[in-house]
């Protein structure tokens, strides 16, 4: 879980976790009796655990977005400037329901570079992070990450801003990460 670790989230997630093992499934009509066994362990398709492929077909249906599974995440400006980085971060509350909705326009953009310290990347320059969605912190929400993989849209005034953080911290910035927060 390279992302957590870089983002000082592992230890966090650890101490919360449980291990599962397998998912029974059970009949609800039939006094709850078993109706199957998953075993977790074989089944696995993703490091994290994540559901890659809902989340894909999710952001394909979103206006101004889009996913594409070879290039590095891109976000691009209404005037056609385009901006490199390595996640995208959409925080929406702990009871958002207009998950994504209207992205294009309700979005406030910030760079995290903090995250990303130079020393970390010297023995790896063209690493990436791996994860794209995470369900993070039960009773604040949900924080899809949309790493590696992902465009978005969004407005000059957000380029702008994008830019300054950039400026600010010149020479540290060595990997971005993009945060949208959806009101």
């Amino acid at each position: 879980m390279p992302l957590l670790t870089q983002l000082r989230l592992l230890d966090e997630f650890c101490k919360m976790s449980k291990p599962v093992r397998y998912i029974t499934v059970h009949k609800e009509n039939d006094n709850m009796h078993p109706m199957g066994r998953v075993d977790i362990e074989e089944h696995i398709e993703s490091p994290v655990g994540a559901p890659q492929k809902a989340l894909k077909l999710k952001g394909r249906k979103q206006p101004n977005f889009t996913l594409d599974d070879n290039s590095g995440l891109q976000i691009e400006t209404s005037k056609g400037q385009s901006f490199t980085g390595d996640a995208l971060v959409g925080a929406d509350g702990a009871y958002g329901s207009k998950q994504y909705e209207n992205l294009s326009r309700r979005f406030v953009l910030s760079v995290a570079s903090r995250f990303f310290q130079r020393q970390n990347y010297a023995k790896t320059p063209n690493y990436r992070p791996q994860a794209s969605f995470l369900e993070c912190v039960p009773d604040r929400g949900t924080i899809p990450v949309l790493s590696q993989k992902a465009s978005l849209r969004y407005t000059e005034e957000q380029a702008a801003l994008q830019r300054k953080q950039q400026e600010l911290e010149e020479g540290q910035l060595v990997e971005s990460i993009f945060i949208v927060a959806l009101a």
